[in-house]
């Protein structure tokens, strides 16, 4: 199931939920739209539906999975792959049920359709799109941005169905926080993104041949490498951004200057580490830098609820 991809899932909704969305509620004095068991339903509906995508994912890539790490391999030695299509149409049948019963309480019927049908993208993302690089690099990229983007559109629905006189009285905007989710997630999705091309440069420099076509198989090992410099650079940029955008509005007060120790010492410092380690030719070089990738990507999801710690703390 791997459960360290399905607890990054929970610390997102989290993050979202607690970090993002709360605070917006608590600060303009409005009644909870998304009450906690609600909350929980979506959360658990995501987090059945992701199981279930990882089950196919690895049915699909078994024989991959025999060559490039074969002391891991489940589907075929520790479960029948007949009982592993058994278990995903079973995870995921639940988890869609369970977010289109949320969708039914808030009223919003066109969100019952949405379900069923990215429960089947994700068949073909793991059965034939994954395979074709640009494809699968895009579906890649929107099924990681669309993880912060399940919980706040529930979250947005909720006020959109409950609050929406309060919200016209007082001439309140759900921009406020929708746009710092959208931020959230770009950062959650750029970060995979970078996490899944350094992990085929490590299969790659490991001559392993996979079903999936790779960024190294596509342009050459060299050409991933300044492509996954040119993401590490991207994302520096973006939090540099982010910092100034914090400061303009917070000033040089105890919150910005949170943000900017955290972000300057738990993000862009292990995110440079890997930039620097990322260009270098030692072996195990790639996987040190992956390493600092995922330590820098764990502060990333961590720092909505990290925020609303320290004002709680306040």
């Amino acid at each position: 199931m791997r459960p360290a991809h399905q607890l990054a899932l929970v610390l997102i909704f989290l993050s979202v939920h607690y970090g993002i969305v709360r605070p917006w509620i608590v600060a303009h004095s409005l009644a909870e739209p998304l009450t906690t068991g609600h909350f929980f339903l979506v959360l658990f509906g995501g987090l059945l539906l992701s199981c279930g995508a990882v089950l196919i994912n690895e049915y699909f890539d078994w024989n991959d999975d025999r060559i490039a790490r074969p002391e891991n391999v489940i589907v075929g030695r520790h479960l029948a792959r007949g009982t592993v299509i058994l278990w995903h149409g079973i995870l995921t049948t639940l988890g869609v049920l369970l977010l289109c019963l949320e969708a039914f309480f808030l009223k919003n019927y066109y969100l019952i359709l949405l379900f069923p049908f990215v429960a089947r993208l994700l068949w073909y993302y793991s059965k034939l799109y994954k395979q074709r690089f640009w494809l699968g690099v895009t579906l890649l990229f929107l099924f990681l941005f669309s993880v912060p983007l399940l919980p706040l559109l529930f979250e947005f629905c909720a006020i959109n169905l409950k609050l929406w006189k309060e919200l016209s009285v007082n001439s309140l905007s759900v921009l406020d926080f929708l746009f710092v989710g959208i931020i959230y997630a770009l950062f959650i999705s750029l970060m995979g993104v970078l996490r899944a091309f350094e992990k085929q440069i490590i299969y790659y420099a490991q001559r392993t041949v996979l079903r999936t076509e790779t960024l190294p198989d596509r342009f050459g090992i060299q050409q991933a490498k300044m492509t996954v410099l040119s993401i590490k650079i991207l994302l520096l940029l973006l939090l540099f951004c982010v910092l100034t955008l914090t400061f303009l509005q917070g000033g040089a007060t105890l919150v910005p200057l949170f943000s900017l120790l955290y972000i300057l010492l738990f993000v862009s410092l292990p995110l440079l580490v890997s930039l620097i380690l990322g260009v270098r030719k030692q072996e195990d070089a790639p996987r040190i830098a992956r390493f600092f990738t995922t330590t820098a990507s764990l502060f990333v999801v961590l720092y909505p609820l990290a925020r609303v710690a320290l004002l709680q703390l306040l």
